[in-house]
Parts: structure tokens; sequence; C-alpha cells
């Protein structure tokens, strides 16, 4: 496992070695910040067809990639789509709620030393429908109170946060399994 000149190594685990990265050597992360790392709860597709479906689901402005990211064991198989463009990246991580095949995937953003095999999922990012809510509500501040009653707020749609279509206000909250 790697870790930073900022990270204090509190375990010599010589089971576990760390490798110390220098300023310099982060910049083989450098790379991957334009990444998202993406799981499809309860549906395997083909990389190829998954890249074809996303691409056209995304429409990105720049390129992207899409790998498979699996280790070990891992049997249910983790993608890391890697961006081009930090637009396209941001707006697919915030812009969800996508469904692939009637399928929601899990989005979020890459992070280093990542390792499918190894990962518990505790939380999800999920998207509420707020319907019926009365325009007066469309404030920001209200709305993050009510996000924070569902679970951890995470993202306002844009057209909530505007108060441009209200139908229903669209939420993401961070929720516990």
């Amino acid at each position: 496992e790697a870790m930073s000149d900022g990270e204090d190594d509190n375990s010599a685990d010589p089971a576990h070695p760390k490798l110390k990265l220098s300023s310099e050597e982060k910049r083989l992360r450098t790379p991957w910040r334009k990444s998202l790392i993406i799981k499809l709860l309860g549906k395997s597709i083909g990389i190829k067809l998954m890249s074809d479906v996303v691409r056209r689901l995304w429409q990105p402005a720049g390129d992207f990639e899409l790998l498979k990211l699996r280790h070990g064991y891992c049997h249910t198989p983790y993608l890391l789509a890697k961006f081009d463009d930090v637009h396209d990246c941001s707006r697919v991580l915030t812009g969800g709620s996508w469904l692939i095949f009637g399928h929601c995937p899990l989005v979020q953003p890459w992070k280093p030393n990542f390792k499918p095999a190894s990962v518990v999922l505790s939380s999800i990012a999920v998207w509420v429908r707020l319907h019926e809510l009365p325009l007066e509500f469309y404030d920001e501040y209200l709305l993050f109170s009510i996000r924070s009653l569902v679970g951890k707020p995470l993202h306002l749609d844009k057209f909530t946060a505007l108060a441009t279509r209200t139908k229903y206000a669209r939420l993401c909250v961070e929720m516990e399994l």
C-alpha cells in the first residue's frame, strides 16, 4: 500500500509493508484524479457494451475510457471511468441518478489505494424526490435541512436549486445500509 509524505505510518506490520511516496512520486496519481469508480448493482454487463451505453447516457464533451477493475477473487467487477474533461467527471458524479438496463450504478470519486476485493459497502448515494413541495421550500438552506433528515446531504439537483422545475425536488443524500 502506498502512502504520502503527510501520512503517518503507525503500523510497522512486516506482513503489510507500506511504500512511502515522495511529493514527486505523487504525480503517479494525477492522471486518475478525473476518474470515477462505478459499480452496477444487480447486473453484469460486458465492458464494451457498458462503455457504449454510458457514452450515450453521459454524452461527455471530452473523451473517456472505461476500465474494468478486478482483483483476486472479487467476482463483482468495479469499473473505472477515466475522463479527459474534469467537467464531464463532475457532471456524471453529481448529475445522476443514472439508470443502466433498469439498474442504478454506484458512482463515487476515484481514491488512492482503491482495492475492489476489500470494499465493504456501508452507505450509498441515493436521489430522493420530494413531490408537491411548496414553492417557498425551494430554499437551499431549508433543502439542506430536509436532506439532513434523510441522510448525509451530498448534492442538490440544479433544477431544484434554481426552482425552475417544481413538480418535485431532487436531493442526493448518503444513506447507511
